[in-house]
């Protein structure tokens, strides 16, 4: 158990990500999208944005930082667009290049004001995804299977399946003697110190809470020094199970440290994985 509650996961993330938003390696549920810049807080406007070009060779099939500069560049060879000509701007999603010497694609986009613009797409990270889909995705369920790695262990022939961590929750499965149970792993931050505390609450779309008074609690410091992270592993219910595979987790709450979820459909789906 220990070694679970020891995986490295990002509790903090500097853009407005939805679960719904991101396609992924399916990049072709953007097609015919409308899509707009994301909004950022101020402190992170200078980054973004980064992924904009006014031009793109299809021959090659790729856009290159040193050959192709970026939209509303801020000044020359600069590698953001002016943030203020973008943010709030939409865009339909006309063409998706697929790669050619790279892995990202190419999305080529359309709006009244500037014509054909290009968009570098990773579908790797989530993170540098910098545009929100209007209407959101409708991702197919299972969608999120991928993101459940599985360890055997030969000694005591259990099986554990674990989900990815998003928003610093995961879901754990581990069977033995084809017996399955079920466990939530949940880390938030708080900068003040406090052991031996108990009580974890979770939030969830409907209203309802998951209430687990007597979760124990573990506290480490933070990677930079400068806080504490805040840490639990539960055993999950039938009833626990079923709420959670139904609605979205929208916050939580470690002793009195909370922290609100964006990627409730994405834990619930990733939930769905380990139980069928």
């Amino acid at each position: 158990m220990k070694k679970l509650l020891l995986s490295v996961i990002s509790i903090l993330s500097i853009s407005f990500v939805t679960a719904q938003n991101f396609p992924s390696t399916k990049v072709e549920l953007l097609q015919d999208k409308v899509v707009k810049p994301k909004q950022y807080d101020d402190s992170y406007k200078k980054f973004h944005y980064k992924n904009f070009y006014s031009t793109f060779d299809s021959e090659k099939g790729e856009i290159k930082d040193l050959d192709d500069l970026r939209l509303f560049a801020t000044s020359k060879y600069s590698f953001i667009s002016d943030y203020e000509k973008l943010v709030g701007k939409e865009f339909k999603v006309v063409k998706i290049y697929p790669p050619k010497n790279s892995k990202k694609y190419v999305l080529e986009l359309k709006n009244e004001d500037f014509g054909t613009v290009y968009y570098n797409y990773s579908p790797e990270y989530e993170f540098d995804f910098e545009l929100e889909v209007v209407g959101g995705i409708d991702l197919p369920e299972g969608f999120y299977c991928d993101k459940v790695s599985t360890e055997n262990d030969k000694f005591t022939g259990e099986t554990t399946y674990t989900t990815d961590f998003e928003d610093g929750i995961s879901f754990v499965k581990i069977v033995k003697n084809k017996i399955p149970n079920f466990y939530m792993q949940i880390n938030t931050t708080g900068s003040t110190l406090n052991v031996g505390k108990k009580g974890l609450i979770v939030l969830l779309d409907n209203g309802t809470k998951i209430q687990k008074p007597n979760a124990k609690i573990d506290v480490s410091t933070t990677s930079s020094g400068g806080g504490y992270v805040y840490s639990a592993f539960v055993s999950l219910t039938k009833n626990d199970i079923s709420l959670l595979k139904q609605h979205n987790i929208t916050a939580a709450r470690l002793y009195i440290y909370d922290s609100n979820i964006e990627g409730g459909f994405k834990l619930k789906d990733m939930l769905k994985c380990i139980t069928k």
